[in-house]
């Protein structure tokens, strides 16, 4: 899989990323065959995740963040959220927007 990635990162944080990507990859496909369409399966991912960051809280154990990353991914292609919507223009939760 080929990613688009800034020079200035590094090489050695793309490598980094690229096996973050794999192990997310691989667990879905691991998943797949036990909890079958994600599209279709009703399952609550945004509860999953809440979890999983819970977890991840708790315990450091950075495994969490790969079913955090994948449970996000999950809800935004199966949305449990009443008022699921994309909107680029919303203002970040950690910074200021600047005005263009």
């Amino acid at each position: 899989m080929e990613i688009y990635w800034c020079e200035k990162l590094g090489i050695r944080r793309k490598e980094e990323f690229q096996r973050f990507l794999d192990a997310m990859s691989k667990r879905i496909a691991q998943g797949h065959p036990t909890y079958g369409d994600p599209v279709n399966s009703g399952q609550p991912f945004l509860h999953f995740l809440k979890c999983e960051l819970d977890a991840y809280d708790r315990t450091g154990n950075r495994d969490h963040l790969i079913n955090i990353a994948n449970y996000a991914w999950l809800e935004s292609i199966a949305p449990q959220h009443p008022n699921s919507h994309m909107d680029a223009r919303t203002a970040s939760t950690r910074r200021k927007r600047r005005l263009m």
